[in-house]
């Protein structure tokens, strides 16, 4: 897929950062890793069974949301395109990968 006219590839991959995940993928991490400290003594088969656990909710959780950040500045783009860019993108992506 083309980049939009007057900008590089490179530059756009270097400035649009794009996370998956939720405020809940975030506090569940926290709770995950309170779980292993709680547990650090467990046994190899308790720990399987709680990385199951929460890679179930993590996984949950993570379809559910997209964070993306687009550096217009770096870019050197207005406000406007950033926005744009960022708004396109998750259209872009469905497209080209499904």
């Amino acid at each position: 897929m083309a980049s939009p006219p007057g900008l590089d590839p490179q530059e756009l991959a270097e400035n649009i950062d794009v996370q998956f995940g939720t405020p809940i993928s975030n506090g569940i991490l926290l709770e995950y890793k309170a779980a292993l400290s709680a547990n650090s003594k467990a046994s190899a088969e308790d720990l399987d069974a709680l990385n199951v656990r929460y890679q179930g909710k993590l996984d949950a959780t993570a379809k559910r949301g997209i964070k993306i950040t687009v550096d217009h500045v770096d870019l050197g783009v207005s406000l406007a395109v950033g926005k744009g860019l960022a708004e396109r993108l998750p259209k872009i992506w469905n497209r080209v990968y499904t």
